[in-house]
């Protein structure tokens, strides 16, 4: 299980919901490692049911089509009230006026006819009949009986959801510490090619190909290549290149940021980098639980300053997860104190002539002992020579 259980019911009282309940791929992922389509929950809202009781005592549940349940990891199913509904083969369907199927055999889960008889009995089953729930998406509230059953209020279900994630557990930061390193050995792999007359999509395409064979889900290239002086698709020698990749593993994002440069040093980009290396150390040194996003980016303004750069070309500090951009973020008031167990990308850019912005991006876990990179890769500028 990836739920934090302990941070779940610190929010949970703090909002005085009894549950909450998931619907969308991000948090049914969250909850139990359950990742349907995008497209199935689309066409059928609540078509996957998630609940995560405030109270720890009570387990976590889980409703699906009763057909999707052999495809679940077996050990999912120990310690979750798991029901389904509808017919086992969608070939077969269910009569309309077909009962409720308890105990069908030795060791399945009860069945229903409907999503919505299903999660009647489960809230039964965790005791939360009359309890106030939140939602996480409220088109899936058309499935439910009783729509007094939920809570419309904000924070909204998703955004407790957000909260809940933004404290990682142990296997969301091993799931986070994982996709980062493969991202930065997919980014070595793409500077390796970085030579000059290189076509630049081979860069691009190198890094897809290392970050995929890991076993990336999501690849979001943002690199840009500079204006070229000839206009070609070749890259120029002492060309600067803003490398910034980000990518999915297991469900949880990446994102790195690096300048690069094609042929040998030269001093300007000597400077640029050495300037955003610097000003990023000292960001992440002020990566302390109870200091402020805000502080940080103050702070990241402050030592690029000191570096000879404008504090207006971008620096930032926000949380990353299952989501891209993820809890805490700066500028709000109820997310923007760090705690242990928070991950973040922390930004910094400067802008080159011609249009390019040079960004070095790094992620870092605020934990106990301090601030701590997820990845070995130098954060000094990496050199291509040709």
């Amino acid at each position: 299980m990836l739920a934090n259980r302990q941070r779940a019911q610190e929010v949970l009282a703090a909002a005085e919901v009894d549950a909450l309940l998931a619907t969308t791929p991000t948090n049914l992922r969250y909850l139990g490692d359950l990742a349907p389509t995008q497209t199935s929950r689309v066409a059928r809202p609540g078509t996957f049911w998630g609940v995560l009781p405030a109270d720890r005592s009570r387990p976590l549940g889980l409703v699906l089509p009763a057909r999707a349940r052999f495809s679940l990891d077996p050990l999912l199913q120990q310690g979750v009230e798991l029901r389904c509904y509808g017919s086992p083969d969608p070939l077969f369907p269910l009569p309309a006026d077909e009962r409720p199927l308890a105990g069908e055999a030795s060791g399945y889960p009860p069945r229903f006819t409907t999503a919505a008889d299903a999660l009647a009995d489960l809230l039964a089953a965790l005791g939360l009949n009359g309890g106030r729930l939140a939602l996480d998406d409220l088109t899936a509230g058309v499935v439910l009986a009783a729509g007094e059953r939920l809570v419309f209020t904000l924070p909204t279900g998703s955004d407790l959801f957000r909260r809940v994630r933004a404290v990682k557990s142990a296997a969301e930061v091993a799931r986070l510490r994982a996709a980062t390193v493969a991202n930065a050995t997919a980014l070595q792999a793409a500077l390796a090619v970085a030579e000059p007359r290189q076509r630049w999509a081979a860069v691009e395409e190198t890094w897809r190909r290392e970050l995929a064979s890991a076993g990336g889900e999501t690849l979001l290239w943002l690199g840009e290549r500079p204006p070229s002086t000839e206009g070609g698709p070749l890259l120029q020698r002492h060309e600067l290149l803003p490398l910034v990749a980000a990518g999915t593993l297991a469900g949880y994002w990446s994102e790195l940021g690096r300048l690069a440069v094609v042929g040998d040093r030269l001093p300007r980009a000597e400077k640029i980098a050495t300037a955003l290396a610097t000003a990023l150390r000292a960001a992440v040194a002020t990566l302390v639980p109870g200091r402020s996003c805000a502080e940080v980016e103050a702070h990241l303004a402050a030592a690029l300053r000191e570096q000879g750069l404008s504090s207006q070309e971008g620096c930032a500090v926000r949380g990353i997860g299952l989501e891209l951009a993820e809890l805490p973020a700066t500028g709000q008031a109820e997310e923007d104190l760090l705690e242990v167990g928070n991950v973040l990308v922390v930004s910094v850019a400067a802008h080159e002539v011609g249009g390019v912005t040079l960004t070095l991006s790094e992620m870092v876990l605020v934990g106990p002992a301090g601030p701590e990179r997820l990845s070995d890769l130098p954060d000094t500028l990496l050199v291509t020579r040709g």
